[in-house]
């Protein structure tokens, strides 16, 4: 009969092997949460923000089923929300990064139905979790 491998600590007090693995990897998790919050930490912002956020959309007017391209630079350099909004008040929101120049990274949209829609940028005011969203940008596409 194999004896099962365990550590102490104290008189008494047994742990398994597995006990004693679950324990060193909570204590990695915490380090990489840790280490990870640091790496997202607000860095200072290289892009020029000083005049207002853009955002341009084409082809507009699209035919249904054309790939939407949107683009659009003055951003801050954190992510972005891309909100589309159809004229029933239905709307689809998508991340986008930015690039260190305050620039979208790539973002298109499949138009898969006819109309008119209201596309906006908002971007958090702060890197704070209590941080609320802005309205960066704003235009109209139509969708034929």
């Amino acid at each position: 009969m194999a004896k099962k491998s365990s550590s102490s600590l104290k008189k008494g007090m047994t742990f398994s092997g597995t006990q004693v693995m679950l324990f060193v990897l909570a204590f990695a998790a915490v380090g990489a949460v840790a280490i990870w919050q640091s790496l997202a930490a607000p860095h200072k912002n290289t892009a020029t923000t000083s005049g207002t956020a853009t955002l341009s959309v084409s082809p507009n007017p699209a035919s249904v089923g054309d790939k939407v391209n949107f683009a659009g630079c003055g951003y801050a350099v954190m992510p972005i929300t891309l909100k589309i909004t159809n004229a029933a008040g239905y709307s689809q929101a998508y991340a986008v990064g930015m690039w260190s120049s305050g620039c979208m990274d790539t973002a298109y949209w499949p138009a898969a139905a006819a109309g008119t829609y209201t596309v906006s940028t908002y971007q958090k005011s702060s890197t704070a979790t209590n941080a609320t969203d802005v309205l960066k940008a704003s235009t109209t596409l139509t969708v034929q």
